[in-house]
């Protein structure tokens, strides 16, 4: 599995917030992020379509055959300033079907750990060309 790498070198990384503006830390794990969601897309077929860096926290679509997935983490950081990258526990990861790459209502939200992201995104996708 693609996360296991990713996973291994970012899970509970303590990141600075540098209050204002995102930290050169956080910003190199948003893309990193970027990039495992890009070869989790590969890997099952599919596209990264759109993708968005907000202030510790990160989202976007991905696209196959049609049919799409919105996908959302929030980092926020803890009291001292510190963000710290959770990857293994549900909560700060969900994805969810949706419409199209601009739908941001969409369906019922997997709340799941990154680790489960390649599998539940190939599923979700299936669902939705099984309903079509």
């Amino acid at each position: 599995m693609v996360t296991s790498v990713f996973v291994k070198k970012w899970n509970g990384v303590s990141m600075q917030d540098d209050g204002a503006y995102v930290s050169k830390e956080f910003n190199a794990f948003q893309n990193a992020f970027k990039r495992e969601i890009s070869r989790i897309c590969k890997n099952i077929g599919a596209s990264l379509v759109s993708y968005s860096k907000g202030h510790y926290d990160m989202s976007g679509f991905i696209e196959r055959d049609g049919h799409y997935v919105y996908f959302s983490y929030d980092n926020s950081c803890n009291a001292g300033g510190r963000a710290y990258a959770n990857l293994r526990c549900r909560g700060p990861f969900f994805c969810r079907t949706a419409a199209h790459e601009k739908d941001y209502r969409g369906g019922y939200n997997n709340t799941i750990p990154f680790t489960e992201a390649e599998e539940t995104f190939n599923r979700l996708l299936n669902a939705m060309h099984l309903a079509a």
